[in-house]
């Protein structure tokens, strides 16, 4: 967009050693499943779907029935209810500098006697970007894939979530099995959110596998169920340049506050879904923040 514009003296700052962000797919037991970003909402009203129809990926093949083993690009047959957000606030009232300075003992250097941030890293930073960062929250939610050696679950038309109601909130909550896409795969998928992600996340994958086995028991008691043969726990909280999935626009930080996040320091200009004002959290979002 920045060379259509005809801006072309600039450079662009990335953490990471890739592009994309949370837009990542990678490999696991022989198919391509998606990290973070993994459909678009809202099609033929999102930028996002038009990019995606004028690269035209897929539109040449969808109209053949997906096999396995067959070369394509990703694509899903997802509408805009598959999904469900759950979002998740802290209603008590708190100290909000406290908070703030909680938060940065977690994951910067303070000062053991004032408990007030010194890390070398903030220096390039203005303090009031740092305090408008800080403010904001980023949601943690979590896909996770587990590969079995057969199929054990119901499916069909008409059949591909399941519910799992625990007394404990939100553990292994919803299921979905990747049958009707992908035959034959054996793979689920279970998403866990917010304290379930950054628990599962700190813990070794093989505990993960037998919880997730524990709980599948109960949810099909007449069945046999296997251990799983792998797993994938994608860590966006754990990982230093993301700290989360998506990001959430907090209770109490208001019109201005936000605006803090979006406004450049010096030359350097900040970008990403979370700049956006009406969609952030959502791959849309980044694309018009862009803008």
């Amino acid at each position: 967009m920045l060379s259509h514009a005809g801006i072309t003296d600039l450079l662009i700052l990335e953490a990471t050693d890739r592009i994309g962000g949370r837009i990542r797919k990678t490999e696991f037991a022989g198919m391509n499943v998606e990290m973070g970003a993994n459909w678009v909402e809202g099609v033929n009203m999102d930028p996002a779907d038009k990019i995606l129809k004028e690269v035209n990926p897929i539109w040449s093949m969808v109209h053949h029935k997906l096999k396995l083993n067959t070369s394509l690009s990703n694509y899903s047959h997802l509408s805009s209810n598959t999904y469900m957000e759950d979002y998740l606030y802290l209603g008590k009232k708190r100290g909000f500098e406290s908070v703030v300075h909680y938060i940065a003992s977690k994951y910067l250097k303070t000062d053991a006697r004032t408990g007030a941030v010194v890390d070398p890293r903030l220096m390039l930073n203005k303090q009031w970007k740092n305090m408008a960062m800080y403010q904001f929250d980023m949601a943690v939610y979590t896909k996770i894939f587990l590969k079995f050696p057969r199929k054990f679950w119901p499916d069909g038309p008409g059949t591909e979530f399941f519910l799992y109601a625990s007394s404990r909130r939100g553990y292994f909550p919803v299921w979905q099995h990747l049958e009707n896409e992908y035959p034959g795969t054996n793979i689920l998928l279970v998403t866990v959110t917010d304290d379930e992600s950054r628990r599962i996340e700190q813990q070794p994958d093989e505990k993960t596998k037998a919880e997730a086995r524990e709980v599948l028991r109960k949810m099909f008691p007449s069945e046999d169920v296997p251990e799983a043969t792998d797993i994938l726990v994608p860590r966006w909280w754990s990982d230093r340049f993301f700290r989360g999935s998506f990001s959430n626009w907090p209770i109490g930080v208001d019109r201005y506050e936000y605006d803090l996040i979006r406004a450049p320091v010096g030359r350097v200009y900040f970008t990403g879904e979370h700049t956006s004002q009406h969609y952030n959290g959502y791959v849309h979002g980044a694309y018009l923040a862009g803008q």
